[in-house]
């Protein structure tokens, strides 16, 4: 188990903090209303006592979305946790867990109120398994899922998912293997039937890592992530086509280590993609806009002590949200940026009475409504963030 945690923090990741971790060439006229202009706290359900962590979001509308992550028992193993949200209220869903160790739900993705699917990993006999589970509207059900291979230090671990549709889902993340002792890239995708493994490049002789993917439809897919090269994390992104998975060239702005860990696309020659950028003890806001054919920076905001954008969710080419964490460690605070078609800019969110306050995921059903949840260090134990952002009426 040392070695997720290894991975997870080295480079622009630990720089990042406790986060962990653009519109196209085309700019459209702004909107004016776009992007949530308030956000508060909303409540959420801390389940036991030994510290509970949301990772994952998906909103199919104002009124339905989705959180997970895990909870400690007391045992001290993660066990699933899934939180629904009606549009008013957080409340726990009861899901399953696969034998009698640590389970982790890292992403989820939902089509439709009645069709969400979850991804993350569990504990094995011979390391990590993937683990996928799945709501039909009532109840979350584990889904059987392959896993890369088969030695005794094997670790197999999803990180992000997106459903184009209730048939159409791809899963991303990494896989560990003794016989190389490198971490590979893992793509695993969802025909309405089975889960099957799909191969996917890497780039260079080290790690590689997918932290995010977005699909627009079964046949165009971005996912992005780090590879290790050079001595530093640098920027990885990969496009599906509908027969391969290919590395498409990204942009390093920083020679002291680069990471993507959210992207979202609007159609398949709009992409937006979030990270982190380090610049020695500190890290900087990146932002990368696809245009269908190549990746660009696009200049985002930082505020003092380090910044760092773990997500985005765009409801157009003119609007999209960012989410991540402001510093490092115990002074780490939340961030939210907006995208009106022209610039990024901070957007004031607030942060609870504690410590280790970071924001992982953010999604916008809308162009003014959006949720975005986190983790915050409170009661001597991890605590479940989540808030709302929306755009006031005027008048």
């Amino acid at each position: 188990m040392g070695r997720r945690g290894q991975r997870f923090c080295r480079g622009v990741f630990c720089v990042i903090g406790v986060v962990g971790l653009v519109a196209g060439a085309v700019l459209l006229p702004v909107d004016a209303s776009a992007a949530p202009s308030t956000w508060s706290i909303t409540s959420t359900t801390n389940r036991g006592s030994y510290g509970s962590v949301l990772l994952g979001l998906s909103c199919a509308d104002a009124t339905n979305c989705q959180a997970v992550g895990w909870s400690f028992n007391s045992s001290g193993y993660q066990q699933t946790l899934v939180e629904s949200w009606n549009g008013s209220a957080w409340s726990v869903v009861a899901s399953p867990n696969k034998g009698r160790v640590s389970n982790s739900l890292q992403s989820v993705s939902c089509s439709s109120p009645s069709s969400c699917v979850a991804v993350g990993y569990r504990e094995s006999r011979k390391g990590d398994s993937t683990l996928i589970e799945s709501w039909d509207g009532t109840t979350w059900s584990i889904i059987h899922s392959p896993n890369q291979g088969t030695t005794e230090d094997q670790e197999d671990i999803l990180n992000g998912v997106s459903c184009a549709s209730t048939t159409s889902c791809v899963a991303v993340g990494d896989y560990y293997t003794g016989t190389t002792g490198l971490w590979q890239t893992l793509v695993e995708s969802w025909n309405g039937t089975a889960w099957s493994i799909i191969p996917s490049p890497n780039l260079g002789t080290n790690d590689n890592h997918l932290r995010g993917v977005s699909c627009v439809s079964s046949t165009s897919c971005m996912a992005v992530g780090t590879y290790y090269a050079s001595g530093e994390d640098q920027t990885l992104a990969e496009s599906w086509d509908g027969a391969s998975w290919s590395a498409v060239p990204t942009i390093d702005p920083s020679s002291f280590g680069n990471a993507l860990g959210g992207v979202d696309c609007t159609s398949a020659d709009i992409c937006t993609a979030v990270g982190g950028s380090a610049t020695g003890s500190e890290s900087q806001t990146l932002v990368e806009s696809w245009d269908g054919t190549n990746w660009s920076v696009v200049s985002s905001p930082n505020q003092a002590g380090g910044s760092g954008l773990s997500d985005v969710s765009c409801d157009s080419s003119s609007s999209c949200v960012a989410v991540g964490g402001n510093g490092t460690g115990k002074l780490s605070t939340t961030l939210i940026e907006s995208w009106d078609g022209t610039t990024w800019s901070i957007t004031p969110s607030p942060n609870p009475a504690g410590k280790d306050i970071g924001l992982s995921r953010v999604s916008c059903p809308t162009s003014t409504d959006c949720l975005a949840i986190g983790t915050a260090w409170m009661h001597k134990t991890f605590q479940t963030l989540a808030e709302s952002g929306s755009t006031p009426l005027e008048g």
